[in-house]
């Protein structure tokens, strides 16, 4: 969570207009005690073979071991849409994991699964490309602004 955490204070979570007072997200918050480590990641990836993705678990892996505080990573990877990364995130959801990051096939497709994520109290991270999920982190770059910077 530590490692999920780190990535999102890089990022703004998603929002949406202001929920009523007391909502899911609220009960999640202040409902669920806040661990001291022995955190579980879960990474869903959905395509193998390419050198970035590659380099990606390679860097979630060594930044969960040198926190110290995540005792498990868990990667999925494969090399599908968004049907098949829904089963892989509702399956990281069935096995615990306190964060996920994952890599969206899709902006929207999403959001029911990482909001069930969410208001279990599951900090979900995007990376690469935005999700629309209320309460998602996401962590992306300005292609555009490399694009005229390289220029």
């Amino acid at each position: 969570m530590v490692l999920a955490l780190l990535v999102a204070g890089c990022a703004a979570p998603v929002s949406a207009p202001a929920a009523p007072a007391g909502g899911a997200a609220d009960a999640a918050a202040t409902e669920a005690p806040a661990k001291e480590g022995g955190f579980t990641i879960g990474v869903s990836n959905t395509l193998v073979g390419n050198g970035w993705r590659e380099q990606m678990i390679c860097a979630i892996k060594a930044q969960a071991t040198a926190s110290g505080l995540v005792d498990k990573v868990i990667v999925v990877n494969r090399n599908g849409g968004p049907t098949e990364q829904i089963a892989d995130l509702e399956g990281l959801i069935s096995q615990g994991v306190d964060a996920i990051i994952l890599n969206p096939t899709d902006r929207e497709g999403l959001n029911a699964v990482i909001e069930a994520a969410i208001a279990q109290g599951i900090v979900v991270v995007a990376v690469d490309q935005a999700v629309t999920a209320e309460g998602a982190y996401v962590v992306t770059n300005d292609q555009t602004a490399y694009a005229r910077i390289g220029a």
